[in-house]
């Protein structure tokens, strides 16, 4: 059983000797941190506490940031058998022994070093020693650690080694897509890499492009379980919400074929199906749900990614609150990133890319009139043509945002952060492939804002000329 244990900055120098008193009940894997800055926002996310239980996040966060020599802690992954249960009255649940038994004994045994917390001399009884109760809760707290210290996990060209992290008895398989995908947990789904395809960095370069444009992203990460290459992506849904994806809100009993799903997949139609089901369900419609489709919408068409199908975005659902929120996942061939073949035509210096994208299409539309054929380009000139000015305005945003010195920008950012050089070919078909659209974008831009300015021109000359006449 995997669990993870923390002791945290108040226990001194006495680190080494906890490790052994842990060392009795399981092999261990431990890993000196200083958090800085960073040490409040860590405790946070580490004790999600709700609003009835501020005080006591407070009381944990005074006791422990910036209250000893420094905010090093030390990380301990501990893999322990399980033992029989015990009832634990005050968290009226019911734990393992073995688990009860060593945080209970390394509390009490370094509670002294634990300096006074407020004016009544109280002491926070944990603020020595934090280990994860079972494989539910160690899973959560995995999580956290990916997002604040992932540098204490090995990599291995970029890619996260994970085998060691995981326990294999929580892992299953998901049913869904056309890549080989295992939730290693509850939290973390690991998809693996189609052999011959740059998909897994595309995920990641996605994330941090998502990131860079002020959109809601899903987190992902190159890791590598059981040999395999491929990303992690964390859950996108708190543990109060559940999710239904867009096919499933569109054909419930699924009597409509993929092609009749993307024919209702567009944004005229959109928001009347959502808010249709919600009504129907019982769930309060979210007008932020619109806004963030269109936005993905233009998202995608600036990106290149022609798979946007009903079952790669969702609506999540409070199950206390019925609240609704748009979620949104899958970008692995935004970029024809997940073709083997067209990658291997163009590393052989043989695939024309302007005619490429000439091709492309999507599958997330814009008016009932337009299908899954159009090419992308006309589908744009089109939304172009009917947008309004703040429209347009954040549509040359995004695209400022885009622009080749940014794309580098992340190249450098995911290069440094993971400590690896990724693929040439890789890096060299984005900005290729960016600058040729965008160049096609950018000409349709201009040549529908001087055709409007001239009819405004000649419409101005026809009212001065009326004018003259009478």
């Amino acid at each position: 059983m995997k669990l993870l244990g923390v002791l945290w900055n108040s226990i001194g120098d006495k680190k080494d000797e906890a490790i052994k008193e842990i060392q009795k009940y399981g092999s261990v894997l431990y890993y000196d941190v200083d958090l800085g800055d960073n040490y409040k926002k860590f405790l946070e996310d580490l004790y999600p506490f709700n609003e009835s239980e501020k005080l006591k996040a407070e009381f944990k966060i005074n006791g422990l940031v910036n209250k000893y020599k420094d905010n090093s802690i030390r990380i301990v992954f501990i893999d322990m058998p399980k033992s029989e249960k015990v009832y634990l009255k005050n968290k009226d649940k019911m734990m393992y022994k073995n688990v009860l038994e060593l945080k209970v004994y390394l509390r009490k045994k370094y509670k002294h070093l634990i300096i006074d917390n407020n004016t009544e001399n109280q002491k926070s009884y944990d603020n020595v020693f934090h280990m994860t109760d079972d494989e539910l809760e160690y899973e959560k707290d995995l999580c956290v650690l990916m997002n604040h210290i992932p540098f204490i996990f090995e990599r291995r060209d970029g890619f996260l080694i994970l085998d060691s992290f995981i326990d294999k008895e929580q892992t299953f398989f998901e049913k869904w897509g056309t890549r080989n995908k295992i939730w290693l947990n509850n939290k973390i789904l690991f998809k693996e890499n189609t052999e011959g395809t740059y998909e897994s960095y595309c995920e990641v370069f996605n994330m941090y492009l998502l990131k860079r444009c002020g959109l809601n992203y899903a987190y992902y990460d190159l890791a590598n379980y059981e040999g395999k290459d491929g990303v992690i992506t964390k859950n996108v849904l708190s543990d109060d919400e559940f999710m239904i994806d867009g096919s499933h809100i569109m054909s419930e009993d699924e009597s409509y074929t993929k092609k009749e799903l993307i024919e209702h997949n567009n944004l005229e139609m959109l928001e009347n199906i959502i808010m249709d089901w919600c009504k129907q369900k019982g769930f309060k419609y979210n007008k932020q749900i619109i806004i963030d489709l269109n936005k993905l919408f233009i998202y995608d068409l600036l990106t290149l990614q022609p798979d946007r199908n009903p079952s790669n975005y969702a609506i999540a659902v409070n199950k206390k609150t019925k609240e609704t929120r748009l979620v949104y996942f899958d970008n692995s061939n935004m970029l024809f990133c997940d073709k083997k073949d067209i990658l291997k035509q163009y590393e052989e210096g043989k695939l024309n890319l302007s005619d490429e994208i000439k091709k492309l299409k999507t599958f997330l539309l814009f008016k009932k009139e337009d299908t899954c054929f159009d090419d992308k380009i006309q589908i744009f000139k089109k939304y172009y043509e009917l947008s309004d000015l703040a429209t347009r305005e954040y549509i040359k945003v995004l695209l400022k945002e885009m622009k080749r010195s940014n794309i580098i920008k992340i190249f450098e950012n995911i290069e440094n952060e993971k400590n690896f050089k990724l693929p040439l070919t890789f890096k060299k078909i984005i900005v290729e492939a960016y600058e040729i659209y965008h160049s096609s974008l950018y000409e349709i831009i201009k040549t529908i804002e001087n055709t409007e300015k001239n009819n405004i021109k000649i419409l101005q000359l026809k009212k001065n000329y009326n004018k003259m006449e009478e």
